[in-house]
């Protein structure tokens, strides 16, 4: 980025002003790999627990049982 930015070529420095903005996401994509299958999968069984409890549990409850359902994962 920073080869990028002291170049002098507009282009190049457009495209170092634009990584910057994005940099943490990009590593942080690189630390903890994961699919978009994996998150939709976690999204959808999250919804399903949500939709089985209806109000017979409190709410302190709600992150422990996602825990259980998956525990790898979250």
């Amino acid at each position: 980025m920073a080869h990028c930015a002291q170049s002098g070529i507009e282009c190049l420095q457009w495209f170092a002003k634009r990584l910057r903005k994005y940099w943490s996401v990009i590593l942080a994509r690189l630390r903890w790999p994961m699919h978009t299958s994996q998150l939709e999968g976690i999204n959808k069984r999250t919804k399903v627990i949500k939709r089985t409890a209806q109000g017979n549990r409190g709410v302190e409850c709600f992150p422990l049982e996602i825990k259980a359902a998956l525990p790898g994962n979250a």
